[in-house]
């Protein structure tokens, strides 16, 4: 689950009125459009940042095997 599927999902529970309380206190005011507002950096994916993206899960791998949690 990625941090835009939570807003999207955050987003409709809030409009079915299923957030409210002290859930609602921390979530705060959610307004609808937010999740695009969040991923839309990651809609241009430039050769750098596929490298970078690349590096990182290579990295991420290399941690999991020296872990043990591959």
């Amino acid at each position: 689950l990625d941090i835009a599927d939570s807003r999207s999902r955050l987003e409709q529970y809030a409009s079915l009125g299923l957030i409210g309380g002290a859930t609602g206190e921390l979530v705060g005011e959610l307004e609808r459009g937010g999740a695009e507002e969040i991923t839309e950096h990651a809609t241009d994916r430039s050769a750098a940042r596929e490298e970078l993206a690349d590096a990182v899960d290579e990295a991420s791998e290399a941690a999991a095997f020296d872990s043990g949690t591959d």
